[in-house]
């Protein structure tokens, strides 16, 4: 199946399927036309649906009402991408190497749910396919998926299966994982407005109050540096505990100080109350500065006070928190926490709440089961601090289990220069596929 793989990806590839910005949006209609042709050549009914956003791609091959149904789970948009940033090749060209395949999207996420199309392929061509397959791939994961959850609600019998099937992460060296728990997330931006206009600072300075300045004291009041926690009231409500069991798991998988240090580029890190950067980046809920804009930051200096400045936070949330209830209470607290002599606005985006994987049902024992049959190693479940936008939407809207089976190498450079997948990793990939499939 080798050599059909590398065939399609190195085509895939080629399309800047690039969410984030709209100048790719011909590039996005084109991946889009491929993945229509792609699916329909291999038999399956294909529906391509372009009101939700960047068109969503639906295949499906029902051939036995009595088998079970999957629903498999891929997004074609990418991360952007240029040479000039310190790829050794075009980044949307395959480039295949003694041991990988590099490109943007090799392993984020067009070359993972393409082992999938290739195995479902090979099943159909030989009729030993074990269960009815639906695939639902998507342009917009990179950038939101504005659109999915409307999607599914009108979709929903369309959709309708008995389990969900994903790939879309990184291995533990040579150990296969799946994901056992997603945390939340939502965005927030905060406009602070201090002044109608810009003022000189040596007329004004020091007698009106700067929006920067503001800023900062806002972001110093809601994150504790000493205990790591959020000092919203009740934000911390519905977290749950990790057991013992889990938080020993996962510092027995963690990275030693020194390569921690290392692959993060940084010289320290913030352990957390289980002093484990695993535990506190798996379950418990952090916030992040992403952006700051104020004032003038072009060459040379213009003493003015800035009138008006934006913040852009992202807060990760436990499991088990509901990011709606944690949105609306951050909302208030800012509004609580700002002088009235400021005006300003908040506006929050990507509110999902986090996801426990039911990790005893039938599927998942059977997919860890493969894992470890094909690989040689040990399947491990994953504790993972970021989500993947429908994790959510298929937990609250089909109520189907879960599995997220990741295929990428951990130095695949997933959003970075360089992205890769080994090939090793393709070849142990399309094995699990073909027996989980065929």
């Amino acid at each position: 199946m080798l050599p059909s793989y590398q065939n399609i990806l190195q085509e895939y590839i080629k399309f800047k399927s690039i969410s984030t910005d709209p100048k790719y949006s011909k590039d996005i209609k084109a991946t889009a036309d491929y993945l229509n042709s792609l699916l329909s050549d291999i038999g399956m009914k294909v529906q391509v649906f372009e009101q939700y956003g960047n068109p969503i791609v639906y295949a499906e091959y029902i051939h036995n009402a009595d088998l079970e149904t999957a629903l498999v789970y891929g997004h074609y948009d990418v991360q952007p991408a240029n040479q000039s940033e310190g790829w050794d090749e075009d980044p949307f060209t395959l480039h295949v190497t003694d041991d990988k395949f590099v490109g943007r999207g090799t392993t984020d996420n067009k070359g993972q749910h393409l082992i999938h199309i290739v195995a479902v392929m090979e099943a159909i061509k030989a009729k030993t396919l074990k269960y009815n397959v639906k695939f639902l791939i998507e342009g917009e994961e990179e950038s939101g998926s504005s659109g999915l959850e409307r999607f599914v609600e009108e979709n929903l019998e369309l959709i309708k299966a008995d389990f969900f099937v994903c790939s879309d992460g990184e291995m533990r060296a040579e150990n296969p994982t799946m994901v056992g728990s997603f945390r939340g997330i939502f965005n927030a931006g905060i406009t602070i407005k201090s002044s109608v206009r810009d003022l000189h600072s040596g007329i004004y300075g020091g007698a009106v109050p700067n929006s920067a300045y503001e800023a900062a004291d806002l972001i110093s009041k809601l994150w504790d540096d000493e205990n790591l926690m959020i000092n919203v009231p009740g934000f911390y409500d519905d977290v749950e505990e990790p057991s013992q069991e889990v938080v020993e798991f996962i510092k027995s998988q963690e990275l030693s100080d020194e390569e921690f240090l290392v692959n993060s580029g940084t010289k320290a890190y913030f352990q957390g109350k289980h002093s484990s950067a695993g535990v506190q980046t798996s379950f418990y809920p952090t916030m992040e500065v992403t952006g700051i804009n104020s004032g003038y930051t072009g060459n040379g200096f213009r003493n003015s006070v800035p009138r008006e400045t934006m913040i852009k936070l992202n807060f990760r949330l436990s499991p088990t928190q509901d990011a709606k209830r944690v949105s609306e209470a951050f909302v208030k607290w800012v509004a609580d926490n700002l002088p009235d002599y400021l005006d300003h606005s908040v506006e929050t985006e990507s509110i999902d709440s986090g996801v426990l994987i039911d990790s005893n049902n039938m599927h998942f024992v059977n997919a860890q089961r493969l894992q470890e049959k094909v690989y040689g190693h040990k399947s491990l479940k994953v504790y993972q601090g970021a989500i993947i936008p429908l994790a959510t939407i298929i937990n609250e809207k089909l109520r189907i289990p879960q599995l997220y089976v990741d295929m990428a190498n951990p130095d695949c450079n997933m959003h970075a220069v360089g992205e890769n997948i080994r090939i090793d990793n393709v070849k142990k990939g399309l094995e699990f596929a073909k027996e989980f499939w065929g």
